[in-house]
This record gives C-alpha cells, sequence and structure tokens, in this order.
C-alpha cells in the first residue's frame, strides 16, 4: 500500500523538464572549442558569441536544448558556472549511453553544435539560513551540479559552510571531473563521498553511504541529480527523517 510520501516522492523525482525536443525553434551553431574524455564520459566545451544566448545562462544548474549533427535536440546540463562559461566557454558532459556519444566520438574541433537559450530556474543559491548543502549525484548528474561547486568556490561568500557531495558510478575509474573532486576536497573543504557500485566495500550507493555516515539535517538544503531510483531512496530517507521536501531540488542529469 503507498505511503504518505509516494506522491511527495514522485513529485519531486518528475520535477524535471522533457528531453524530447522535436521540432524546437531557436537553436543557433556554435563551434566545438575543446574535447576531451572525464573519466567514462566526454567533455566538450563550445565558443558561444551570441550575446542573447550568453546573457541567458545566470544561474548553475540550468540546461539548453541541444543538437548534434542529425539527432534529436534533447535538454543538457550546462557543466560549468555562468562566470566560467563567459570567461572559458560553454561546457558539456555526453554520457557514453546515450545516443550523442557515437556524434561526439565523430566529432572534430571546430564541428558545429547547436544550442538555445539557458533555460530552467536553476539551483537556488540564495537560500538563508543555510548552514550545509548534501549534494546526492550519480552518473552525468554531476555535470548537473558542478556549476554550484564552482560558483561557491568562486564566491565564498555565498557559500553553505559545509557543502558535501555524494557522487556515484559503476565503476571506480569511471567518475569525471576527478581534478575538481581532489581541489574542492583540498583547497576548499568539500566533503567528497565517492562511490562505485563495482566496489567489494558494501557501501557500494550514494544512499549507502549517508545512511551509514549519517549528517545532521538541520540547516540543510539537498540538491539530487541522476538515476531515478538513487533520487527516490534518498528522498524518502530525507523525507522520513522529518526533512522537508521544499528543501529538495532535483535537475535533469
Amino acid at each position: 500500500m503507498p505511503d504518505d510520501f509516494d506522491d511527495i516522492i514522485r513529485d519531486i523525482v518528475e520535477a524535471v523538464p522533457p528531453t524530447d525536443l522535436t521540432g524546437r525553434e531557436g537553436l543557433r551553431g556554435f563551434p566545438v572549442e575543446a574535447i576531451w574524455r572525464e573519466g567514462v564520459y566526454t567533455a566538450i566545451r563550445l565558443a558561444v558569441d551570441d550575446p542573447e544566448i550568453s546573457a541567458s545562462y545566470t544561474t548553475p544548474g540550468q540546461y539548453v536544448a541541444m543538437q548534434l549533427g542529425g539527432s534529436r535536440p534533447r535538454f543538457m546540463a550546462i557543466a560549468n558556472s555562468p562566470d566560467r562559461a563567459r570567461r572559458d566557454g560553454w561546457e558539456f558532459l555526453i554520457d557514453p549511453t546515450s545516443r550523442l556519444e557515437p556524434v561526439v566520438e565523430a566529432m572534430e574541433l571546430g564541428d558545429e553544435v547547436i544550442l538555445g537559450e539557458a533555460e530552467g530556474p536553476g539551483y537556488p543559491l540564495s537560500v538563508r539560513h543555510i548552514e550545509q548543502a548534501l549534494i546526492f549525484v550519480t552518473g552525468p548528474g554531476i555535470a548537473s551540479v558542478r556549476p554550484v561547486i564552482q560558483y561557491w568556490v568562486d564566491h565564498p561568500e555565498a557559500a553553505p559552510p559545509h557543502v558535501v557531495l555524494y557522487y556515484g558510478e559503476s565503476e571506480p575509474d569511471d567518475h569525471a571531473y576527478v581534478e575538481d573532486l581532489a581541489r574542492w576536497a583540498t583547497d576548499h573543504g568539500v566533503v567528497i563521498e565517492r562511490v562505485a557500485e563495482a566496489d567489494a566495500d558494501e557501501l557500494r550507493y550514494v544512499q549507502d553511504v549517508f545512511r551509514a555516515r549519517p549528517r545532521t539535517l538541520e540547516g540543510t538544503m539537498v540538491l539530487l541529480c541522476g538515476a531515478a531510483v538513487m533520487m527516490q531512496i534518498v528522498a524518502r530517507m530525507l523525507l522520513e527523517a522529518g526533512f522537508p521536501a521544499r528543501h529538495i531540488y532535483t535537475n535533469i542529469a
């Protein structure tokens, strides 16, 4: 029998935009400036020189409609913060299991990628009285929250005193942005909980780590992004502990 949390959890997990954008208008092409590997993923950086599109990206956690080659447009999270995107170019992380990976594998520098304006509200970074941010991600969900941590690194006065990142992948070598993870931990005090399903350790999933090493939830905001089953389990754990649903935020991977 469903319990009182089922509808709330469903609303939390489904609070993401659709991915089928067939017939989308207002897109234009931008050249690829860089292509590199991030764990099991492929990362790309685009030179976005359109003033309107560039100005549309204001908040970490926003996303764009993207089209690669002849593929259908789909929403993709912007993988670096607005300040860094304007300075360095817009970055994206391509999931090896997605239909975009074969297109990216054949891509060369200078090839065009079609983008629209940045959309969505992004993550709330001005929540008052927040002492801690707990961030739970799996797989390509790391691309959605990386801009948040970059923003806090560049604007420490806006950062909560304590940030914990729970980041799960299938294999230990699959994790993206490992250099960032190390830098955030050593230079900025971010607690990094890297988890791999293939590890022999009993703590194979981010929810296992959270359960084994519980943290106070007072004055906390929670960011969730990644596999639906992870978000469902973590949301249930939080709600059962009395955590308010209004302080749980989700986004597309």
